[in-house]
């Protein structure tokens, strides 16, 4: 199917504003049937990150290290609390330029759906919302135009709400696409003219695989990243019937205008994992809340 098709039978399953995002400053949450999701991102926050405890931790101390000179008895807790706030601060700018890499390509990718056709233009400046041209974004853009260049990608949703009712979670699934890698080789010398898959003028051939691609521009990688994915899958296979037949997380370097991908492998375990994740964490608030009410002082 092309991506024109596919798109129809996404939208056929799930119509605009059958999920709808309703975050609060408590989390992100999703309206489902009248149901409110919690988001799986915030579910899998259970899990505890030993890499990101550590990072915290050592930014805390680069700063005692570069100030220790100006700590005295008067201001010591003073300095402390600038220290626990460096890495806060890393974290929120960290957050705010992932979230900028990840508007410009949602506006990317809307012209390019709503055109039918890729825009000309791959300057960033032109699809930033924020103007922005700090070098981290622009190297992550640099490292996404050229993923798009070398697996002739080609958008079919983008941003997508998926939810679970039986879950009990719902979330922003990132992109579905095709990617289409060479299968025959044509004309080294030939200006390909595709028409699908087929250059008509040489032998030159794609073949053309259905993906779930999730974005991702952190420093520092997540091992529950890739459970949180394999829920995006889950939520959306059972949702549309529709399967991607590669799963993968595309990380944006901030640095030097490359990227990596990861695949996922063994999806139905991943799926069961982080369902246990999310039951777990369901548990702990159940117990909470039991907690509360059943607390006798004397």
């Amino acid at each position: 199917m092309d991506a024109i098709t596919i798109r129809t039978k996404i939208l056929e399953k799930v119509p605009e504003g059958l999920i709808q995002a309703e975050h609060t400053t408590d989390g992100h949450f999703y309206r489902m049937h009248g149901k409110l999701l919690p988001s799986v991102t915030g579910k899998l926050k259970i899990i505890k990150d030993e890499s990101l405890m550590n990072w915290k931790m050592n930014r805390a101390l680069d700063y005692v290290f570069a100030h220790y000179k100006e700590f005295t008895d008067a201001n010591v807790m003073e300095q402390l609390d600038k220290a626990k706030l460096v890495p806060v601060q890393e974290f929120e700018e960290a957050g705010s330029l992932g979230s900028q890499v990840h508007e410009a390509r949602y506006v990317y990718f809307r012209e390019w759906i709503k055109g039918s056709a890729r825009p000309e233009s791959t300057r960033l400046v032109d699809f930033s919302p924020s103007g922005s041209q700090d070098p981290r974004v622009v190297s992550a853009w640099r490292a996404f135009m050229k993923f798009l260049d070398d697996y002739h990608y080609e958008p079919v949703v983008c941003e997508m709400y998926v939810g679970s009712l039986l879950l009990g979670v719902g979330g922003t699934l990132d992109d579905i696409g095709y990617i289409s890698v060479p299968v025959r080789d044509g004309d080294p010398e030939c200006r390909h003219s595709m028409v699908g898959t087929h250059c008509v003028k040489c032998y030159f051939k794609l073949k053309r695989t259905l993906v779930l691609m999730d974005l991702k521009t952190s420093n520092s990688y997540k091992n529950h990243y890739h459970l949180q994915v394999a829920l995006y899958f889950y939520m959306f296979t059972s949702l549309t019937g529709i399967r991607p037949k590669e799963v993968f997380i595309l990380k944006l370097s901030k640095d030097d205008g490359t990227y990596s991908m990861e695949y996922l492998t063994n999806l139905p375990a991943l799926i069961r994992y982080g369902k246990t994740a999310v039951e777990l964490d369901n548990g702990l608030e159940a117990i909470q809340q039991s907690r509360k009410k059943k607390v006798i002082t004397i």
